[in-house]
């Protein structure tokens, strides 16, 4: 795993694919363990998650009064969070805003898209916009950046698959798409976190770039409107 950022407040790592965030049951290293090693320290505060198929950067707080500041901003909708995903098809349109109600079932661990006044389901929105496609004879990928407007579990996986825009890779809800040529993963990133430090005040930004993308930069074109 690799460390961006460290201080005596927190640290921002690039957790890889394939990693939990956080403990949980089993022998595989999750990121909160490979920080205690790492820092030599017992308290690492989980404030926000990435599924464990999903890579990119996340801020861990290194003491009680850090995680409680930067919780808040993640509640607050303070904290931003942009992903990219390289999704089967293309968007008819270059970028556009997704808005829908979706419904958790935490015991199956599935988020469905649902009717407006189903009860617990909540608003989820987000936006999107091309950066590139990649043809390869009759099919067709495009890389998305997509900015989270709101937090819900899974929540781009479902509402690009319920959009007709399933992420390469995605087992889950979309195992229709074809894998990205090159990448056998599930093709969802979150690139880019910009938050305030939570003593300081200061607005901090990291970003670090998937490892699909490259396929796009090396043998795609830009976005198309």
């Amino acid at each position: 795993m690799n460390i961006i950022y460290r201080d005596r407040n927190l640290i921002v790592v690039e957790k890889p694919p394939g990693m939990a965030s956080q403990q949980e049951r089993g022998l595989d290293m999750d990121a909160v363990s490979w920080i205690r090693i790492h820092l030599h320290t017992d308290y690492v505060g989980v404030v926000h998650r990435l599924d464990k198929p999903v890579g990119g950067v996340m801020v861990y707080a290194l003491d009680p009064q850090s995680a409680a500041r930067l919780s808040e901003q993640v509640r607050a909708r303070q904290v931003s969070k942009t992903y990219e995903a390289a999704v089967y098809g293309q968007p008819a349109q270059s970028g556009g805003t997704l808005e829908d109600m979706l419904l958790e079932d935490r015991r199956s661990n599935v988020t469905k898209v649902a009717a407006a006044g189903t009860p617990k389901a909540r608003r989820a929105v987000l936006s999107y916009e091309t950066e590139a496609v990649l043809r390869r004879e009759e099919q067709c990928w495009t890389l998305l950046r997509i900015h989270l407007l709101t937090g819900r579990r899974h929540q781009i996986r479902v509402q690009l698959a319920h959009a007709g825009f399933g992420i390469a890779g995605d087992r889950k809800y979309s195992p229709e798409a074809p894998l990205l040529p090159g990448y056998r993963g599930l093709a969802l990133y979150a690139s880019e976190l910009e938050f305030a430090h939570p003593v300081s005040g200061e607005r901090m930004k990291f970003s670090a770039r998937p490892e699909f993308a490259d396929i796009f930069r090396r043998d795609g074109g830009p976005g198309e409107a």
